[in-house]
């Protein structure tokens, strides 16, 4: 499993998947990004479309968006060996996890 994260350490985006990936407890590999890669053409045809970070590859399937990122992270490996549960069975305990997640 190889988790890459492409983003930029001032990013509050970016932070929260680094927090994400952090309680899931799941090693990733950082790579830092700034303004001028990520407007780049090749980046913007490979990984995010608005030339924005963060950005995650794991394994060959690629996502952008941070809540999109958290929200995949959590559902692909939440409970599993190597990780904990972030978003409970409890809908009442979810829901309240769903409006962290969602502050803009």
């Amino acid at each position: 499993m190889t988790i890459t994260v492409y983003g930029h350490s001032a990013s509050t985006f970016t932070s929260a998947i680094f927090h994400t990936l952090k309680e899931l407890g799941l090693p990733y590999e950082y790579k830092q990004k700034n303004s001028e890669d990520i407007k780049s053409p090749e980046y913007i045809a490979t990984k995010h479309p608005f030339g924005r970070v963060p950005f995650l590859d794991d394994d060959g399937f690629q996502i952008y968006e941070s809540r999109a990122i958290a929200r995949y992270l959590v559902n692909k490996y939440q409970g599993t060996k190597t990780s904990t549960v972030l978003i409970p069975s409890d809908v009442h305990k979810a829901a309240l996890v769903e409006q962290f997640i969602s502050v803009e």
